[in-house]
C-alpha cells in the first residue's frame, strides 16, 4: 500500500507539472483552452486573480510539481540521506500548496463565479499529493518544532509585524480611494496587490502559529487568551475574504459601471460596510498580535472576547461618523 502511494504521488506530481505547462503554453500563445464539463476556464485563467504577486498561478504550479518530483524522488529513493528537517520542510510545502489551492477555489466559487476545470484538477492533484505524502514519510515533526522553537517564534514575531504594517497601509488606502465613492483601475490594483501581501501575512502567521502550538498544546489549550486568539484570528480570516474577495471588486465594478445586479443606493450601502469591515479587520490585527505575546493569569476567555468586542463596536461607529463626514463633503 505504501509503495502504491509513493508511485501515485510521484505520478501525480508529474501529471500536475504537465498540467500547469499546459495551460502555462496556452496563455503565452493565446490559444483558447479545451474545458471539460462545460466550464468557463479562460474566463478564470485570464482574470485579475489569475496572478500572485505579478507571477501567474500556472508558473507557480510548475514550481511546486517540479519541486515535488525532485524532493520525494530522493527521499523515497535515499531516506537515510534526508535530514528529518529536509522532510519536514518538504511536507510544510505541500501543506501550503493545498492550502493556497482552497484559497484559489474559494475565489473560483464567490468571486469570480466560474469554474475552471483544469485548475480544481490541479486542485485535487495537491490535495493527494499531501495526503498521500503524509501516509509515506515518517518525520518525527515534533521533534523539529522543539529544536527550531525559537527560530519560529521569531519567524512569528516577523510574520506579525509585516501584517499590522501592511494591514495599516491597507486600511488608509481603502478609505483614501473611497473618499470619493468610486474606486478606478489603478486603485483596485493597489488593493488587489496589498491584499495579496496581506494574505501572504496571514498565512504565515497561521503556519508559524500552529508550528508553536504543537510543543506546547496541553498549556495552550488550557489557556484562555490562546482561545480567544484563535477565535478572533478567525474573525479575521473571515474579515479579509469579504473585504479583499466581495467588497473591494463589487465597489470597482460599481465604480467602472461593469454589468451587475443594481440596487438603489448600493454604493453608500457597500461603502458603509467597507468602512466598517475595514475598521474591525484594523482593531482585530492589533488585539490579536497583543494576543499573541502577552500572557494573562487569572482572566476568563469570556472578558477577552467582551474586551474585543467593545473595542469592535466602537471601531464600527468610528467608521461610520467617517462615512457620514465624507458622505457631506
Amino acid at each position: 500500500m505504501i509503495l502504491l502511494l509513493k508511485v501515485l504521488l510521484l505520478f501525480s506530481a508529474v501529471a500536475g507539472f504537465l498540467l500547469s505547462f499546459y495551460l502555462f503554453h496556452k496563455k503565452r500563445s493565446r490559444e483558447k483552452l479545451v474545458c471539460p464539463a462545460g466550464f468557463k476556464c479562460d474566463q478564470v485563467l485570464h482574470s485579475e486573480y489569475a496572478r500572485f504577486f505579478g507571477i501567474p498561478v500556472e508558473l507557480l504550479g510548475i514550481l511546486y510539481y517540479g519541486f515535488v518530483i525532485v524532493a520525494y524522488t530522493i527521499i523515497f529513493q535515499a531516506p537515510n540521506m534526508v535530514s528529518q528537517v529536509v522532510v519536514f520542510i518538504v511536507t510544510s510545502v505541500s501543506v501550503t500548496a493545498f492550502l493556497f489551492s482552497l484559497y484559489l477555489t474559494f475565489i473560483q466559487a464567490f468571486n469570480i463565479k466560474q469554474w475552471c476545470s483544469w485548475c480544481l484538477t490541479s486542485a485535487g492533484l495537491c490535495t493527494f499529493i499531501l495526503f498521500a505524502s503524509l501516509s509515506t514519510t515518517q518525520v518525527d515533526a515534533m521533534g523539529v518544532l522543539i529544536e527550531y522553537y525559537d527560530a519560529i517564534f521569531m519567524a512569528h514575531v516577523i510574520a506579525y509585524a509585516v501584517a499590522l504594517g501592511v494591514a495599516t497601509i491597507l486600511d488608509v488606502f481603502f478609505f483614501k480611494f473611497l473618499k470619493d465613492f468610486r474606486i478606478s483601475e489603478w486603485e483596485s490594483d493597489v488593493l488587489h496587490t496589498i491584499s495579496e501581501v496581506l494574505w501572504f501575512a496571514f498565512g504565515f502567521v497561521v503556519l508559524t502559529g500552529v508550528a508553536l502550538y504543537f510543543p506546547e498544546s496541553q498549556f495552550q489549550s488550557q489557556s484562555p487568551t490562546f482561545l480567544a486568539h484563535l477565535g478572533i484570528l478567525l474573525v479575521q480570516l473571515v474579515l479579509l475574504s469579504s473585504l479583499s474577495l466581495l467588497i473591494t471588486p463589487r465597489l470597482h465594478h460599481i465604480s467602472l459601471k461593469e454589468e451587475h445586479r443594481h440596487q438603489t443606493g448600493e454604493l453608500h450601502a457597500i461603502r458603509r460596510w467597507g468602512y466598517s469591515l475595514t475598521s474591525l479587520s484594523f482593531i482585530t490585527w492589533y488585539y490579536s498580535f497583543f494576543l499573541a505575546f502577552v500572557q494573562f493569569s487569572g482572566i476568563t476567555l469570556s472578558s477577552i472576547l467582551w474586551v474585543y468586542a467593545g473595542i469592535g463596536f466602537v471601531a464600527v461607529l468610528a467608521s461610520q461618523v467617517i462615512h457620514r463626514t465624507f458622505g457631506r463633503l
